[in-house]
Order: C-alpha cells, then structure tokens, then sequence
C-alpha cells in the first residue's frame, strides 16, 4: 500500500497487514488505520439501497419485458429484502465512523433516512385508496 506522510508529504510503501508507519525522512509515526477509511459497511449498504430503489436503476430494462413495470409482487419482495442491509450496512458505516472519532455521520442519516421512507411508502401501499 502507498500513503502520503502528513508531515512532510514523501509516499510511504509499507505491506498492506502493518498497522504503524515510520517515515524514513522526518520520523513521524503514522497510524495506518486512522488515515485509510473502513468501507465496509458502504459495500453493504450499497448492495442494500441498490435492492431498495432498484425501479430507479433498471426501470428502463422493465419497459421491454413483457410485464412491463406492473409486477409489484417482485418490486416489494427486492424492497423488503434490501432494507434491513442496507440499514445493517449504514449502522455498521456510522459505528466505524464514531470509532474513529469521525462526528461526520450526515451523509449515512440522510441515506438511512431515505431507506427508511422508500420503505414506509412500500409498506402502505395497499392503504393508499
């Protein structure tokens, strides 16, 4: 893996396991896991929201089919399937973040925020009329 020192800006190679880098040229010591960020709780969200708004992302392949955009059954089954992880991945984002002393958690509340509502609206469909 390859950093830049905070100090005095010389990339740093180091093997991507180690947990502490000294820089040869000004000696700092530089913990690796508070520059390089977790992402891990991203990846999952990321598969979560793409199952919850997936009308967003391929409703223009749906309009070729022969159903076109009417199965609502296979709609609300992807819904209900991608809102618990995508909200598991953003809890899992928003800890890493805290643990890291990282108070920039606006990003996460937002998407939390928009799964939550995508979902409410889901799940009363049936009383709108």
């Amino acid at each position: 893996m390859i950093i830049e020192c905070p100090e005095c800006s010389k990339f740093l190679r180091f093997p991507g396991g180690a947990k502490i880098v000294r820089c040869p040229q000004c000696d700092q010591t530089i913990n690796v896991d508070n520059i390089i960020p977790n992402r891990k709780g991203w990846r999952i969200a990321s598969i979560g929201m793409i199952l919850c708004f997936h009308y967003y992302f391929f409703g223009i392949f749906a309009l070729g089919l022969p159903f076109g955009t009417s199965n609502v059954g296979v709609m609300v089954l992807l819904i209900m399937i991608g809102t618990p992880i995508a909200i598991i991945g953003l809890i899992i984002a928003v800890t890493d973040k805290l643990r890291k002393n990282n108070k920039m958690i606006v990003i996460e509340i937002i998407a939390l925020i928009a799964v939550l509502s995508n979902f409410f609206v889901v799940a009363t469909m049936g009383s709108i009329s």
